[in-house]
């Protein structure tokens, strides 16, 4: 072989080699860079991670959410004594369940104490002087309720034969009954195909198919279908006005005054966005909120046991921007149009001058048959009692 030939065959390996270190230098490059990403991967990493850590948050929240709650274990307690308490009214049962439903109910009054205290600790700590009194209302009436209840279950276990037995645990009964709570109302159901339903609310529907009474024009006609004349139904119990206990004693300590039986509702009832009546009567009076229906179940409920005939009229509102933010609390006008749509109420914003106005929304209302005397502009034949509405039944935000 030349020496020429040996040369370019040499050259020929060099190359070879360089090619090699070139593709191992490549190589490597890309496998430290996956080790070591960019600033565009350490903010896709730093997402990933973030994303993890929130679904993890949510699914740990949603297993604390399933838990039963101590005051949904204590009415579970409740109706478990109540239909024990049944059984020994009719000469059955077993003393055992009423001496394990004490033990029962005094673990769960432990629990709700220290609930009790450390929701007074967070009031306290953001001063709020009216949530700190209906807080110590409402924990003075549950313990008022309760020494009531485990009393009444000590007589029954110390009854001595069992004809005193079977008195005392009827009687007991029918309190126990007025303290479980209603069922909360479900409107959906729980067997839909898809829980999370997507409102479309739409545009409210103009129309003067349904008319409220006072808005007769004389006293002798009555528009559409309501009469101006109260009947039965404006004073008949429904399942969304239940005369329950709460209810019954609020009442008579508003001493059956439609003034101040407005007034209640008025100033303690804060406006919740929402479609359709879900709470009651019952519920909106416990949690002290609800929508413009839930609400109007509040003050029919209260009404119609105070022998105030009183009924549901629904129709279209406009109501300025202004308060229309108030209700729902927030700042800007669209903000306001968005949450009332989100929640399915139909809504139609109001544009003047370029501007959002108002808003038109569904909206229900009471009418009730009240004291209402004949003055100046009123028609003459117009005396005594009369259908009227309320000035007004939602509640303006602190």
């Amino acid at each position: 072989m030349t020496i020429r030939k040996r040369q370019q065959k040499k050259i020929k390996a060099n190359i070879f080699r360089i090619l090699a270190l070139v593709t191992a230098l490549v190589l490597l490059s890309i496998s430290v860079a996956g080790c070591f990403p960019g600033k565009a991967g350490m903010d896709r990493v730093k997402e990933i991670n973030a994303k993890a850590a929130q679904e993890a948050e949510l699914k740990k929240l949603a297993e604390e959410r399933a838990k039963p709650s101590t005051a949904e274990k204590l009415t579970d307690t409740t109706k478990d004594l109540q239909e024990t308490l049944g059984e020994l009214a009719k000469g059955k049962g077993k003393m055992g369940d009423i001496r394990a439903g004490l033990m029962a109910l005094d673990r769960l009054d432990g629990k709700l104490q220290k609930e009790f205290r450390e929701t007074e600790n967070k009031i306290a700590k953001i001063g709020a002087k009216k949530a700190q009194r209906r807080h110590e209302k409402f924990v003075s009436d549950y313990e008022e309720k309760m020494d009531k209840l485990t009393d009444g279950l000590a007589q029954v276990a110390a009854s001595e034969t069992g004809a005193e037995r079977q008195k005392e645990a009827e009687k007991l009964s029918t309190y126990v009954t007025s303290l479980i709570p209603e069922e909360k109302h479900q409107p959906l159901g729980t067997d839909l195909p898809h829980r999370n339903v997507d409102y479309q609310a739409g545009e409210p529907v103009l129309g003067s198919n349904i008319s409220p009474a006072y808005m007769a024009e004389s006293p002798s006609l009555e528009p559409s279908s309501l009469p101006r004349d109260p009947t039965s139904d404006d004073l008949t119990e429904t399942v969304d006005t239940k005369q329950t206990e709460a209810i019954q004693e609020l009442a008579e300590s508003l001493d059956k005054d439609p003034i101040k039986i407005y007034e209640f509702v008025r100033n303690t009832i804060v406006y919740e966005p929402y479609y359709g009546s879900r709470k009651g009567a019952q519920e909106t009076l416990w949690e002290r909120g609800g929508n413009d229906i839930d609400q109007a179940n509040l003050l029919i409920a209260l009404f119609r046991y105070s022998n105030i005939p009183s009924r549901y009229v629904s129709g279209v509102v406009e109501i300025p921007i202004d308060k229309a933010m108030n209700w729902v609390g927030v700042e800007k006008p669209y903000v306001a149009a968005q949450v009332f749509t989100a929640a399915g109420i139909p809504t139609k914003a109001i544009v003047r001058g370029g501007v959002i106005d108002a808003l038109q929304i569904e909206h229900t209302w009471t009418e009730a048959y009240v004291s209402y005397s004949r003055y100046r502009g009123v028609d003459e034949g117009v005396t005594g009692h009369a259908i009227c509405p309320p000035p007004g039944q939602i509640m303006r935000r602190q």
